[in-house]
């Protein structure tokens, strides 16, 4: 019908292929965080490894699932895989939402935990004072200070710091935490 100029002709769509959809995707969420879109960005390249060059809506279930799988055979951490299933997840939804896909591919795959009990480590006052020994200078042992005994997250908490932020009067401090900044 449309060959013969009876209706108008339907607007194609064109699907992109996985590589090129995740990066769209990442670039236009400009409202993010730079740890996020880092975050982002290590599981893009492990997505495009697998299936960078597959057409975005012929990525099947069993695709998704042999990408789990072959990251598991790499020997990533238990948490680097379940950070990309989350996040290949997240790709894949939005193509749901833009009505690139019908359905996306890592639905019912479970991420797993994010726990890795290996990096657990209790480091004894004896290892904290030679780490502070090797400080070159006393803005190192500051950083090591902070982030040790008032528990600040490094980089992300301690950049932020400025004098105004400590009360000397009271022997207090505010932290600005960009990770928990959305809950007020």
């Amino acid at each position: 019908l449309e060959g013969l100029e009876l209706i108008a002709p339907r607007e194609k769509k064109i699907i992109p292929n996985v590589r090129d959809w995740v990066r769209r995707y990442i670039e236009g969420r400009t409202d993010l965080k730079y740890q996020t879109i880092r975050c982002m960005e290590t599981t893009e390249k492990h997505i495009c490894r697998y299936m960078g060059n597959s057409l975005l809506d012929g990525v099947t279930h069993a695709d998704a699932e042999a990408f789990v799988v072959g990251l598991k055979t790499e020997d990533k951490a238990q948490a680097t895989v379940a950070t990309a299933v989350k996040k290949a997840k997240q790709f894949f939804s939005a193509a749901v939402k833009a009505k690139l896909i019908s359905e996306n591919p890592f639905e019912g795959i479970k991420a797993g935990s994010m726990a890795n009990e290996k990096r657990l480590y209790f480091v004894t006052r004896d290892e904290m004072d030679a780490v502070l020994d090797a400080c070159p200078d006393v803005q190192w042992r500051l950083i090591f200070t902070l982030c040790r005994y008032a528990g600040l997250r490094c980089p992300s908490e301690l950049i932020p710091l400025t004098w105004d932020d400590f009360d000397f009067a009271t022997k207090r401090f505010t932290i600005q935490s960009p990770e928990t900044a959305h809950q007020g």
